[in-house]
């Protein structure tokens, strides 16, 4: 795989199946590479197989597809326009039985999310109203010359990707279809009202909002409800922990959500299920035992009959469809393997399950399974039935040699059990030219075999330790770019889930908070050894580390207290916890929970656990990457290593800046950039790492600043 083979990939997205679970609606997007910006589809599969077809054709992005309850309209987002696309997103509708699709929003901060009211009349949606003067630049941190000042008066006033939200803030509306699309906007003031759903009887609107006194000062969310014609907030939970994702039961007389009772950021806690009594009721935990955490991409589905709830989990680097008896008890796996799950539905009658899926060689497809019943009584056996309904990138897998992970375990730091994988390279080399926007036929019958791994005994090959973000994030059974690209660069990568990695016990997630740098460094490290023992083929003295944001921070920290690797990469990180603490978006509550307080009142720790302070200790090449408009982890802390670093005389530290990105560079940021950041940062480890010194750079720019360095190099000697 190489850095241009993201214009050749097609993302299955969002998989909604029809009422009847007779079809499938699916987003495909992929990277336009000739108009540098994201496209996407919605296309229509039947579940009992054959072809799938497209849907929607808009000129830029359609989203977000949901059936209405009688099955006759699919509602999706989309930001066409007049103008040929590029708007804020919005409501459209069309006919299942096709035609033209209508717009049914015109909101001047476009429209998030929506969800269908029970008799396919209504929709709630949830948009951001301005409560300040207009602006021009709503999401632009630099101000036109015109625009007036910014007066501040709450703590969370700004949010990456969002920029500065203040007097924008996210709340609910109705949209009325039967009555000349009448609007109604049914909640208000200074919190943000998300994640709307109706009750079966369509009179009540249930939400997830940080609508309490203290909301400016952590991360507690609750359950509210309100009526779909307006009036009074009743909030439905307790108001100790995080409650989102709210679901009706079918007879509406409970709601199922997600959460803890932990006033702390919720990022090392289990997302737990809970089930309420709407009239009023101790909330009750269904799935503690499992000391696993619920995946938020879809909110709780209940069973037609209410006697059990699906969910996703998180489980050692897979995530499988569970069904969790609404009563309490043992819960049920229905969907599984080494694989992860992007989202899932389920068809009115319960019977049929949609949902995308990936493995490490091949991107998120289209699935249905089928299951009688959820819940199988003693003696009973209902077997599961999986369908794979799409192959969008079959021809670009035929093409293209893949890499197969291992997976290995190792005892960490304190005897704590961790999991990591080593990825072997693949060959490079040079694919056929073709358009990106070209589509491939669908083989759903068609399997491929990932490229085998070297030879032992052969020659070693340079590597690449690479470390996640959160840090209460993971690595896992799913396709990532990220690694494909490097092994088709020619390096093993290996990748690891130190502790404070999600997926294997709040306990365990819970382990890094308080010692960044600490337990972490060193299952990062135990971890590389035990990868070099198990695997001869990894060259012990050509091994880089890359990561971003934690991971970045693990970077910045790694090559602070070791020389032991050529090159590094650390990308948008966290690099002086002191600063981040009042810059970031979140650095205030986010911080005193993951470092222990606050730097006013233990300045010390802070220090202590901070890369900047080891800047003279840093001899390692260094590449800082890192986005301009990142409110996450602001610029400044890129800045400060990149000054100190040489100030010190570290002439091989390099630092790249990518204008108008924010901290999802690597994930949503504009085509042609993320194109460019895989080249430079190929082209750095390159550089140190490949014995092939007559190699020609990937990226211009960054074989522009190297000529440059050598010639300054050669003026000062």
């Amino acid at each position: 795989m190489l850095p241009e083979d993201l214009y050749r990939i097609v993302w299955i997205e969002d998989a909604q199946i029809s009422p009847d679970g007779r079809r499938v609606a699916v987003v495909r997007k992929w990277m336009n590479a000739e108009h540098d910006h994201y496209r996407s589809e919605i296309w229509l599969a039947e579940t009992v197989g054959g072809e799938p077809r497209r849907f929607t054709a808009g000129p830029r992005e359609d989203s977000h597809p949901r059936w209405s309850p009688d099955g006759h309209w699919l509602a999706f987002l989309s930001n066409r326009g007049a103008n040929g696309g590029g708007e804020k997103k919005q409501i459209w509708l069309l006919p299942v039985s096709g035609g033209e699709a209508r717009r049914l929003t015109v909101q001047a901060e476009g429209v998030s999310s929506f969800a269908w009211a029970p008799d396919s009349l209504r929709i709630a949606f949830v948009a951001r109203v301005r409560t300040g003067p207009e602006r021009h630049d709503a999401e632009r941190q630099d101000a036109d010359s015109n625009a007036p000042a910014r007066i501040i008066g709450t703590l969370r006033y700004k949010s990456n990707g969002d920029g500065f939200v203040y007097n924008r803030r996210l709340h609910l509306f109705v949209l009325s279809l039967e009555s000349a699309e009448t609007l109604l906007q049914v909640t208000g003031g200074d919190c943000d009202d998300v994640e709307p759903c109706w009750s079966p009887d369509g009179r009540t609107i249930a939400f997830s909002s940080a609508g309490h006194d203290n909301r400016d000062f952590g991360t507690i969310t609750d359950i509210f409800a309100v009526d779909a014609a307006g009036g009074d907030l009743r909030r439905l939970t307790a108001g100790t922990g995080t409650a989102h994702s709210p679901a009706f039961s079918p007879d509406g007389g409970r709601i199922a959500y997600y959460g803890h009772e932990s006033p702390h950021p919720g990022g090392s806690r289990n997302l737990v299920l809970w089930v309420i009594n709407v009239g009023g009721s101790e909330p009750r935990p269904l799935t503690q035992a499992l000391d696993r955490t619920a995946i938020a991409e879809s909110a709780p589905i209940w069973a037609s009959g209410g006697d059990a709830i699906l969910i996703g989990i998180l489980d050692r680097g897979t995530s499988g469809l569970y069904a969790v008896p609404a009563a309490g008890g043992d819960s049920a796996i229905l969907v599984g393997g080494e694989r992860l799950l992007s989202s899932w539905t389920v068809s009115a009658a319960g019977s049929r399950i949609a949902f995308t899926a990936s493995t490490p060689v091949e991107p998120p497809d289209l699935f249905v399974c089928e299951r009688e019943r959820w819940l199988q009584p003693a003696g009973e056996h209902h077997p599961i039935v999986e369908r794979r309904l799409s192959n969008v990138n079959a021809g670009w897998l035929a093409e293209v040699q893949l890499s197969q992970p291992r997976s290995f375990h190792f005892s960490g730091a304190g005897g704590l059990q961790i999991e990591g994988w080593v990825m072997p390279p693949s060959p490079t080399h040079a694919l056929p030219s073709r358009h990106p926007e070209t589509s491939y036929s669908v083989h759903p019958e068609t399997s491929y075999s990932a490229h085998p791994e070297p030879v032992e005994g052969g020659a070693p090959v340079p590597t690449l330790l690479n470390v996640h973000g959160g840090p209460h994030s993971f690595y896992g059974w799913g396709f990532f770019d990220e690694f494909q690209v490097q092994a088709g660069a020619g390096y093993a990568v290996i990748y690891i889930n130190p502790r404070g990695s999600q997926g294997y016990g709040e306990a365990f997630a819970q382990a890094c908070c308080g010692d960044w740098g600490g337990g972490d460094y060193e299952d990062l490290m135990r971890g590389l050894d035990e990868a070099l023992d198990r695997h001869p083929f990894l060259d012990r003295t050509r091994i880089g580390v890359l990561g971003g944001s934690y991971g970045g921070f693990m970077t910045s920290w790694i090559v602070g207290h070791t020389d032991r690797f050529p090159a590094a990469v650390s990308e948008r990180a966290v690099n002086a916890p002191v600063s981040l603490f009042g810059t970031s978006d979140i650095g205030y509550w986010f911080e005193h929970y993951e470092l222990g307080g606050d730097p006013f009142a233990n300045r010390d720790t802070f220090l202590e656990r901070s890369p900047l302070s080891y800047a003279a200790q840093i001899s390692t090449p260094l590449l800082i990457m890192h986005s301009e408009n990142d409110l996450r982890c602001p610029i400044e802390q890129a800045e400060q290593l990149y000054v100190a670093l040489k100030l010190l005389g570290r002439a091989d530290t390099v630092f790249v800046r990518f204008p108008e990105e924010n901290h999802e560079l690597s994930r949503s940021g504009k085509p042609s950039r993320r194109v460019e950041r895989f080249q430079i940062l190929l082209d750095w480890f390159d550089r140190y790492l490949q014995q092939d010194e007559g190699r020609t750079p990937r990226s211009a720019a960054l074989r522009q600043a190297m000529a440059s360095e050598t010639t300054a190099k050669a003026e000062r000697k």
